[in-house]
This record gives C-alpha cells, sequence and structure tokens, in this order.
C-alpha cells in the first residue's frame, strides 16, 4: 500500500463519516423522503429502498460530474461553478421542501 493509497483511504473514511453524522441528511430522509412513498407503505425496509436509490442516483451523477469537471479543468473557473452547482441544488431541496410542508392529506 503506497502513501497516496493510504491517504485516499482516509480520505474516504473521513468522508463517510461525516456524512454518516451530518444532521441535515438525517434530516432530509426524515422529513423529504417519505413524500415519496404511499402513507401505507413508510418503514424501513421501503426507506432502506429509497436510501438505495439514492445512492445510486449520486453515484452515477457523482460520476458523470467528476469525469466531466476533471476532463475540462483548464477551461472551468472551478469557484463560480461550484457557487452555480450548490445554487441549483439549494433551489431544489428548498422546492421539495415547499412542496412537502404544503402537501395537504
Amino acid at each position: 500500500m503506497t502513501a497516496n493509497d493510504c491517504r485516499v483511504f482516509e480520505h474516504t473514511r473521513d468522508a463517510f463519516f461525516a456524512n454518516l453524522l451530518n444532521v441535515k441528511a438525517a434530516s432530509v430522509y426524515l422529513t423529504l423522503a417519505p413524500q415519496f412513498l404511499p402513507a401505507h407503505e413508510v418503514g424501513v425496509s421501503s426507506m432502506l429502498s429509497v436510501a438505495g436509490v439514492h445512492v445510486t442516483v449520486m453515484s452515477v451523477w457523482l460520476g458523470v460530474w467528476s469525469t466531466g469537471l476533471t476532463l475540462m479543468t483548464a477551461r472551468l473557473n472551478i469557484p463560480r461553478w461550484r457557487n452555480v452547482i450548490n445554487r441549483c441544488g439549494g433551489m431544489v431541496l428548498i422546492a421539495m421542501g415547499v412542496r412537502s410542508a404544503t402537501d395537504i392529506n
């Protein structure tokens, strides 16, 4: 195992625990994820299924973005794109939260 491999493992481990202990991520799953399930199917197994779909979609999404950005690094102004991506993601989360808050059953 090389020093670079150790560094990658450490970063991966740190990112895993940061996401696992992230209160915001837990709040998303507890408040927004149930809106994608019928009321009679909300439970541990269905939430794990939603989480599995989320992991799959995010893996593909991050793979496509990281590959594309790696190939285009020389042409992009990274801070500008980071702000655009963060704002778009924030708007989507706000829209989903408003939809969830205004949904009358």
